[in-house]
């Protein structure tokens, strides 16, 4: 069974969806019923984070702690984050387990804003995460081992 339908078949059982008012594609999940609902997901490795509410707008990443990214976190945060994001992260550049926890919780920021805001990372990553209006970043508290999350909540 694929990922995306696991995750249909469990939103479906969990919100009651007999109607099939549930669609997950490409873009995430989307809700397509009665009731107000908002619905998220993240995958990495072998786990995947769903989140959905009906209080609020959602948008949830999910990433390995020790991703082996292809630059340095201030080589990708000079090419993609806000200057002021770099220049902050450039501060830290002689502690680097400070460094690369405070790139991945902005990263994780900025892909959780993408998803709330179903633009995409491209128009989300040079966003100033610290000055997005009304848009609050919460730490999710339950996540396997060795991982870390965020959502966004607007």
């Amino acid at each position: 069974m694929s990922l995306r339908s696991s995750i249909q078949t469990l939103l479906r059982t969990e919100l009651s969806d007999p109607e099939g008012n549930l669609r997950v594609g490409d873009s995430g999940p989307e809700w397509k019923g009665t009731k107000a609902i908002d619905l998220s997901y993240s995958h990495s490795g072998r786990f995947a984070l769903l989140v959905w509410t009906s209080t609020h707008r959602i948008g949830v990443d999910l990433e390995p702690l020790n991703r082996d990214y292809s630059h340095t976190p201030l080589e990708l945060a000079k090419r993609f984050f806000h200057p002021n994001e770099f220049n902050s992260l450039s501060r830290n550049q002689g502690s680097p387990p400070r460094l690369s926890q405070e790139f991945l919780d902005l990263w994780l920021k900025k892909e959780a804003y993408a998803k709330l805001t179903r633009h995409g990372l491209k128009d989300s990553i040079r966003i100033e995460t610290s000055t997005i209006p009304s848009v609050r970043f919460e730490i999710v508290p339950v996540i396997p081992i060795g991982y870390d999350a965020r959502v966004a909540l607007l």
